[in-house]
């Protein structure tokens, strides 16, 4: 009985110490994580405060407006408390579900080449944690955003809504399709590796609208960014560099007719379905 009575204290103690050692680590954790928000966030200026994102004073990003954008998102929302230490470093950082939150470069890039203009309609393809659609709200577009993953399009609708971007609609769904009541959109920006260009998002480009995609490599080696922009019947095409992005998934991986492999424009969409280059490459 003695024995037991030992073996039942050392295992009360031993539950007592992992308890206290896990709090204290969520205590540092959170200490971190806001000594981060402090290094990275200015209280003056707009009522939100300045945050200021690590990687956005590389070359390449010299459009004000997004860099004024981004700075008004507090992108440590938009990630889970164990990687809020890091929020504002210039790194994708993941966010449950096998999905992650592109880093800041990245999301500024896409934005930028974008080119939305304030009142414009965007399609954004993988809402992810809300981020990149609270950038595209804060240059006071129109943002419908579509997330296949039901978890994170609640979770991401939810956040958007606590922070008043009341300009944003969350739909849950394969955005393979796209959203064609919506259409035309000023812009596209796709947030997962595609296989080529879904030709049904190329369509619901408006004139002089711009597709922001990551496209895969067909040896899977990785992906390239493109541009494309739509004048008239055709679409022009722009290499914007190698990235590294999670595969989109869903509709597109089955119906590889629908996806266009060609990287180089110009092209229209009937040449190339004559052609047969509707599903080079998938994988």
């Amino acid at each position: 009985m003695k024995k037991l009575l030992v073996c039942y204290t050392a295992i009360v103690m031993l539950f007592s110490w992992r308890s206290v050692c896990m709090g204290q680590e969520e205590k540092d954790r959170g200490a971190k994580a806001q000594a981060v928000l402090n290094e990275h966030h200015s209280p003056s200026g707009t009522a939100m405060g300045t945050y200021i994102c690590d990687g956005l004073d590389r070359p390449g990003l010299n459009d004000t407006a997004v860099l004024s954008a981004m700075s008004r998102v507090a992108r440590h929302r938009f990630v889970p408390d164990e990687a809020k230490e890091y929020a504002y470093e210039d790194m994708a950082l993941p966010i449950g579900l096998g999905q992650t939150i592109s880093q800041p470069f990245i999301v500024a890039l896409m934005t930028q080449e974008a080119r939305v203009k304030p009142e414009a309609k965007v399609l954004e393809i993988g809402t992810g944690s809300g981020y990149q659609a609270a950038v595209l709200a804060e240059l006071k577009a129109h943002v419908f955003t579509i997330e296949i993953v039901p978890e994170l399009a609640r979770r991401a609708e939810a956040l958007l809504k606590e922070l008043g971007y009341n300009s944003v609609s969350v739909r849950e769904g394969d955005g393979f399709r796209g959203w064609p009541e919506e259409a035309p959109f000023s812009a596209i920006i796709v947030t997962a590796a595609s296989p080529g260009y879904p030709s049904a998002l190329l369509a619901q480009l408006a004139e002089g609208g711009r597709l922001i995609i990551p496209v895969e490599d067909k040896y899977g080696a990785g992906e390239t960014l493109m541009a494309v922009e739509r004048k008239g019947d055709r679409f022009f095409t722009e290499d914007l560099g190698a990235v590294r992005f999670v595969p989109l998934t869903g509709d597109v991986r089955k119906h590889k007719k629908d996806v266009l492999r060609k990287l180089k424009g110009p092209f229209k969409l009937n040449e190339l379905a004559e052609r047969g280059e509707g599903n080079h490459g998938g994988r």
